[in-house]
């Protein structure tokens, strides 16, 4: 998967799920807030943080079903 799934996966979201989302991102890689908008809207995670937001989208996926 590529930093595309995530931008997908953001897209697919409404705004409460949005903040919920941007809130588990940010504990869980420790990046700042306006980091989490700038790399969203550029597309331009790191191969480390994508790894790590992948698998907090698997997470909420298997949770969820």
């Amino acid at each position: 998967m590529t930093d595309m799934a995530i931008i997908d996966h953001w897209n697919l979201l409404n705004d409460e799920e949005k903040i919920e989302f941007r809130n588990s991102v940010l504990k869980a890689t420790g990046i700042s807030y306006p980091s989490f908008y700038n790399k969203i809207k550029k597309n331009s995670f790191s191969r480390c943080e994508t790894i790590v937001i992948l698998q907090l989208i698997k997470e909420e996926y298997v949770r969820e079903n």
